[in-house]
């Protein structure tokens, strides 16, 4: 169980560090 999770979270922090990061900053610019 902790396995689990903990593999989930390896996952989704690899999958928010390589893929969203363009899109965030051009999406977060207009904002600041």
């Amino acid at each position: 169980m902790r396995f689990l999770i903990l593999l989930l979270l390896v996952v989704s922090a690899l999958i928010a560090d390589g893929f969203p990061t363009n899109q965030s900053k051009q999406l977060a610019q207009p904002f600041i």
